[in-house]
């Protein structure tokens, strides 16, 4: 029996109805909804291994921030676990540069969400040291005039 050639990439391996392997596993992702359900579960499940989820873990920061795991894990033990703003041991999340893209450090969360704040507008800095400074200065009653 004659192999079969895709007619969509005639260099790569027949996978059925005329299209290579990768063609038709998209083609039954898309259209066959009980494929699409076990073939989730099943990346699911192996995220949830240990081996998957470092692959998966790696090739997230590659794509995002084009770094390794191993380079993650090195920032990690350099700031012993510790967030690199807040110096609170918790959770930490990559921080980059949104224009450069350049990684700058682990932060936590809050650390994180401030320093893409303050990126969005400069001026942020300058109003909340205003709002502080006026805080501590004043109280409530005296801007009202009631003292």
């Amino acid at each position: 029996m004659a192999r079969s050639i895709p007619t969509c990439h005639p260099d790569k391996k027949y996978g059925a109805h005329g299209m290579c392997v990768i063609c038709y596993n998209k083609h039954l992702r898309l259209t066959n909804e009980s494929y699409r359900i076990r073939s989730k579960a099943a990346a699911i499940a192996y995220r949830k291994t240990a081996i998957g989820h470092r692959k998966f873990t790696s090739s997230i920061l590659k794509k995002r921030y084009g770094i390794t795991i191993e380079q993650r894990e090195q920032m990690f033990k350099d700031q012993n676990g510790l967030c690199k703003i807040c110096e609170k041991p918790k959770k930490l999340v990559v921080e980059h540069c949104h224009r450069t893209k350049r990684v700058r450090g682990l932060t936590c969360n809050r650390c994180n969400q401030l320093v893409s704040d303050v990126e969005r507008d400069d001026d942020i800095l300058v109003k909340l040291a205003e709002y502080l400074y006026f805080k501590s200065v004043s109280s409530f009653e005296e801007i009202k005039g009631y003292k």
